[in-house]
């Protein structure tokens, strides 16, 4: 049975840690798979030319908010050519919504629901011993015309059971694209916007192998490596150490770690304030500052923390600091909006990044507030217009 896992990528420079992840599992489970990684930029019938090339029996699509439609659309072609070809998806944007995905989509034999490093490589032996997958824990799919299976979320308990992603990769390969690593899932907080908060688990690598796994990076030239860790500086114990390391590295490197700033100590910042110019850059999601939507996003800001954290960080001059704002958040108007702007304008970040909502399937955004919001009804599902912002406004600070 020959296997393709794939992914549209929103842009060329980005590398999918989902496939490596699930590869490398699936090659420590004894499943043989071939990769592959376009992006949402390429033509549809030249992917589609491109995967004919693996003459799979089974493909399987990683699905984000950036290609859901145009994934739809390629999964419409690849059936229409190749009707026996089972087609299974993945991935947070199907994740949460796996019977409805199902029941919408007609070429989508399966979706297999949370984190793959073990529940691809069990469906992938169940399909190849003859059985329909459905009996894997986090496996629902069409068999027979009929929706079955199991519609649990899964998760992978030990981190340390997972294989180091990049370790069959030759970086060479990746030279102009973005590395990305991950050494913990999950995240403390509940913001209502975001799906990775969704319980109060967070789960770590352990630090001993994420120095290894560092180090290879390290030893192999990567100019970056960028953390996708909700939220990096959650436990002191873990993220320490390893920014200790980071520090001490004796080669050109730069690391990028998301942070929540309003847990950032004294002592974190002494350990930052040793990092070499340009070594570490953080990204801090402030989002707003206005405080009925902080409560309604379930977001806590210690404004005169926070800014006490930016007059040390700036005033060392060593890191690029990068700020984040939301437009479209719950009951915060223009008025507020620019004040909120301003307020983190006046942390003097080196970047203030403006991001548009987007109303995440399973998010509580979009669960509690289903009258409030006229949005993109195709993913990404950016904001429009709300009760509180009209559209007038949301399409002003676009331009």
């Amino acid at each position: 049975m020959k296997t393709l896992l794939t992914i549209l990528n929103s842009k060329f420079i980005q590398s999918s840690l989902a496939l490596r992840c699930l590869s490398t599992a699936c090659d420590h489970q004894g499943v043989a798979v071939s990769v592959a990684e376009y992006t949402i930029n390429q033509n549809s019938y030249d992917i589609l030319r491109h995967i004919a090339s693996f003459e799979a029996d089974v493909i399987g699509f990683s699905c984000y908010i950036w290609n859901i439609e145009m994934t739809c659309h390629l999964i419409d072609l690849v059936k229409q050519v190749f009707p026996q070809t089972k087609v299974f998806v993945g991935g947070p944007e199907v994740s949460y919504t796996a019977r409805q995905i199902l029941e919408d989509y007609e070429h989508i034999d399966y979706v297999l629901q949370g984190e793959g490093e073990e529940m691809v490589p069990a469906f992938l032996k169940s399909l190849a011993a003859g059985r329909d997958g459905t009996e894997v824990p986090g496996v629902l799919g069409r068999v027979g015309g009929v929706i079955q299976g199991d519609e649990t979320f899964q998760e992978v308990e030990d981190l340390d059971s997972l294989p180091f992603p990049y370790e069959h990769q030759d970086f060479r390969e990746l030279d102009h694209r973005i590395m990305y690593y991950e050494s913990s899932r999950g995240c403390p907080f509940h913001c209502q916007y975001c799906l990775s908060g969704m319980n109060d688990r967070v789960r770590f690598r352990s630090v001993p192998l994420v120095l290894k796994e560092l180090q290879a990076f390290v030893d192999a030239g990567v100019h970056q490596v960028k953390f996708v860790d909700r939220t990096f500086n959650c436990s002191p114990a873990h993220h320490r150490p390893l920014i200790a390391y980071m520090i001490a590295v004796d080669k050109p490197i730069n690391f990028h770690l998301e942070i929540e700033p309003g847990v950032l100590t004294d002592d974190d910042i002494d350990l930052l304030a040793q990092a070499p110019k340009g070594r570490i850059q953080l990204e801090m999601g402030i989002q707003t500052t206005y405080e009925p939507t902080l409560q309604a996003i379930h977001r806590h800001n210690d404004w005169p923390r926070i800014t006490h954290i930016m007059e040390r960080l700036v005033a060392l001059g060593t890191m690029h600091l990068h700020l984040d704002l939301i437009v479209g958040l719950p009951y915060e108007d223009y008025g507020h909006l620019r004040q909120s702007f301003n307020d983190i304008y006046a942390l003097h970040p080196h970047k203030l990044q403006i991001g548009f909502l987007k109303l995440l399937k399973g998010s509580g955004i979009r669960r509690d507030y289903p009258d409030d919001y006229r949005y993109d009804p195709q993913g990404p599902y950016e904001v429009l217009a709300t009760t509180w912002l009209p559209y007038e406004k949301v399409a002003y600070m676009k331009v």
